[in-house]
């Protein structure tokens, strides 16, 4: 310690008591600030010094050296890498004044430099934090601070090297004290009185005039004088004791959350540093919350309802506290032009709402809001988007109710559902097979873009009943019906010409066919006039009967019952069972009985095919007398003994009443017209077969595509015709040159033998023709 002599002391003693006695009375308001009693020592000049800094926090530092400290001066060293957005270093620091002066803080002075050997560049910046340039760090104090070194660098990739100096930039005040007190003269700045004032006295004892400024620490006030005007700079004069009217105006949008509110004046020197004044209080007006922001709107969501028309916006409001909302306004554009469509309010506070009576298209809505503050979202229209707070945009929505159901691609059934179906509906349809036909045992549904898996639909085969729920696209049901109809199966012998057979899957519309003759009672010679095509299923029926003999049949096929005189279907159950006496042909041409002995179904892929022989429509197979499955037809007259046609038959078919014209059924041809007798189709009216229905029946089965197997052409595509008399030998090698060009006349020639002749009899009208006669 430096000593001091007793002149020095004397000296000081005496400076003391000239300062004590220079005092006004005023002086007496500051006996609690400060204590002059005791011996005054001074102690010996100190310095200024940072201590205990520690690195609290950091980003992307890889390394980093302990600051070096020398006095006021700190040295850092850093190197920073990494992938985070931030590069930051955070430290805590201490700086004590170990002097006798007091000191005014004016900021550090900072040198960084940073350097990356690959070539990227970086700025190094320093913040400060616990203290204010012109605070006075007293002698003796410890101030404890916050220093973070941020870094901005141009390639996040790279290592930088980061390295600074910075100095305390501080200002040692000269001998002396201010002292400053308030006295409240008017602290009432309620209503419309936003002046209050207070009585600032100042104690300068300093050898010197110090100029000062007058802050409040509370930003809803701003210190004036007695106009309103700034306070500007005041000044004390060296050594002396002023006092100075201070007002105190509310700032402009000022907010109180109460009826009071304090403050602290501070008085700010650059040459003695800053000054706090003890704190007031002030009786304020509690400021109403004005709310001037506009509402926030949340994800809006639009979608469509199940009602025809209508579709659901909602949505949600973000933000809280503000002023109660009083509309919604709702903006439908048109998305494929932009255009706006139509605009729709609420009213209300609800965020949700339906827009009805919509066509369909594809839409967008934007939203805002009102509050009763009047702030709207209105001006934000143009400028909406998804995300826009303000003004929020929906996504677009494709809005369609009403979908087609189109069945067209169902084959060999149909549908009685409607051709449309609603959103949101379930649909239901019956499916139905064509005649001949059997319901597919699974189908496929497509409903939109989405191919619709069995768990999406129930379909039953059994029935044809088909449900679709929840539909949301358009419907497309596909499938196609099994053909189960008058069919034999593959190998079935059919009978020719002079006792000749043949595998029915060969047969062909030059193959002349052993039938029967319902008009005479025995077998005559006839060609085909429809052939089905090859077709296949899973599943026949074998019937064996008495004899040891078997048919295979597929669906319905006609074979005649004895016991009932008539032609029914294999498939029917009460008709054609065990037991049951079927006709057989022998090689003479008789008919004989045999029975029904066993029936089962087989499981298993096969071949099936139907041939209809001019006029009479029965062939014999297997030796049996069978006919098309659509038995009515065959038995359309019944029959008397020997398998014949009834007098009554020519009656009927004499009255031209009964008989159809080719217009009532022209989609037929022709040929089809008269060798399938489908004028006398007209008689059916008698059993509920209308003409529109016999058409149906004809369209799905002699007309079908995928089931006719069409007639011999020649290369201009001419329907070709077997025609031949008993005196012909036919064989495979010569069937050409019997083939007739439709509609060519063909004269009917002399017999071989004339003796004894009558006339020819045709197969195929049931006429008689003499030598000569054209016919067409």
């Amino acid at each position: 310690m430096k000593k001091i002599n007793k002149y020095q002391n004397i000296v000081v003693f005496l400076l003391l008591i000239l300062a004590i006695t220079c005092m006004t009375a005023g002086y007496a308001l500051y006996g609690q600030l400060v204590e002059l009693t005791g011996i005054v020592a001074l102690k010996p000049d100190g310095k200024l010094e940072v201590l205990n800094i520690n690195l609290i926090d950091s980003s992307n530092v890889s390394s980093s050296e302990i600051p070096v400290i020398t006095n006021s001066t700190i040295e850092f060293n850093i190197t920073f890498s990494g992938t985070n957005n931030e590069y930051y270093a955070i430290y805590t620091l201490d700086i004590v004044n170990n002097s006798s002066y007091d000191y005014i803080y004016n900021d550090f002075q900072f040198t960084p430099v940073v350097n990356s050997s690959g070539g990227g560049t970086g700025t190094l910046t320093l913040n400060v934090e616990g203290i204010e340039n012109g605070d006075a760090i007293k002698s003796g104090e410890t101030r404890s601070i916050t220093m973070t070194l941020n870094l901005e660098v141009s390639d996040k990739d790279q290592s930088y090297d980061a390295s600074g100096t910075t100095d305390i930039n501080t200002t040692p005040q000269e001998k002396g004290t201010i002292l400053a007190s308030i006295t409240i003269v008017d602290d009432d700045l309620t209503g419309t009185n936003n002046f209050g004032n207070v009585k600032l006295k100042v104690i300068n004892t300093y050898s010197k005039d110090i100029t000062f400024t007058v802050s409040s620490t509370n930003s809803n006030f701003v210190v004036v004088d007695q106009n309103g005007n700034s306070l500007g700079n005041l000044t004390i004069n060296a050594n002396s004791e002023t006092e100075y009217d201070v007002y105190l105006k509310i700032n402009d949008n000022s907010v109180f959350e109460s009826t009071t509110a304090t403050t602290i004046l501070i008085l700010r020197s650059s040459a003695v540093g800053n000054i706090t004044v003890s704190e007031l209080t002030l009786n304020v007006t509690k400021t109403e919350e004005v709310d001037n922001v506009k509402p926030q709107i949340g994800e809006v969501s639009f979608t469509i309802n199940n009602n025809v028309g209508q579709a659901d916006v909602s949505f949600a409001r973000l933000d809280s506290g503000g002023t109660s909302i009083v509309n919604y306004t709702i903006l439908l554009y048109d998305a494929t032009t932009d255009l706006l469509v139509a605009t729709y309010n609420t009213d209300s506070a609800i965020t949700e709402y339906s827009i009805t009576s919509m066509e369909e298209g594809t839409y967008y809505v934007r939203v805002y809001g009102t509050d009763e503050a009047g702030n709207s979202g209105s001006e934000d229209v143009n400028s909406s988007t998804t995300i826009n707070v303000y003004c929020r945009q929906s996504p677009t929505v494709t809005l369609k109710w009403v979908f087609q159901v189109d069945t067209t691609v169902l084959n060999n059934m149909t549908s009685s559902g409607a051709s449309t179906a609603n959103i949101g509906t379930t649909y239901t349809t019956k499916l139905t097979a064509n005649t001949n036909y059997t319901l597919p045992s699974t189908i496929t549904v497509v409903m939109g873009e989405n191919t619709l898996t069995t768990s999406d639909y129930t379909y039953i085969s059994s029935s044809g009943n088909l449900t679709i729920p929840n539909v949301n696209g358009g419907i497309k049901i596909s499938g196609s019906a099994n053909y189960s109809g008058i069919c034999l199966v593959k190998g079935t012998k059919i009978s020719l010409a002079h006792g000749k057979t043949k595998n029915i899957e060969n047969i062909k519309y030059d193959d002349l066919l052993e039938v029967w003759n319902y008009e005479t009672g025995n077998t005559v010679y006839e060609y085909p006039i429809w052939i089905e095509k090859e077709g296949k299923t899973n599943k026949y029926q074998l019937t064996t009967f008495s004899d040891g003999t078997t048919l295979k049949t597929v669906g319905h096929h006609g074979i005649f019952n004895i016991d009932l005189n008539m032609f029914v279907s294999v498939d029917d159950k009460e008709n054609f069972k065990i037991g049951t006496n079927i006709a057989k042909i022998d090689e003479e041409g008789k008919v004989y009985s045999v029975k029904v002995k066993n029936i089962e179904y087989i499981e298993e892929e096969t071949y099936y095919y139907h041939v209809v022989s001019t006029r009479y429509y029965n062939i014999i197979a297997n030796d049996f007398l069978t006919t098309d499955g659509t038995v009515i037809l065959s038995n359309l007259y019944s029959f008397s003994e020997n398998i014949t046609w009834p007098e009554t038959r020519n009656k009927i078919i004499n009255n031209k009443n009964n008989l159809y014209k080719y217009e009532d059924l022209n989609v037929l041809p022709y040929y089809m017209f008269k060798g399938l007798r489908a004028e006398e189709g007209k008689y059916l009216n008698n059993y509920g077969l209308t003409k529109d229905l016999f058409i149906t029946y004809l369209l799905n089965n002699q007309l079908n595509e995928k089931m006719l197997l069409k007639p011999n052409q020649d290369k201009n595509k001419n329907r070709m015709w077997m025609v031949t008399t008993s005196d012909d030998i036919i064989t495979e090698s010569n069937k050409s040159k019997y083939l007739v060009k439709e509609e060519t006349i063909y004269t009917i020639p002399k017999p071989k033998n004339i003796n004894n002749f009558l006339y020819w009899y045709n197969t195929s009208d049931g006429k008689k023709y003499n030598i000569g006669d054209n016919i067409k």
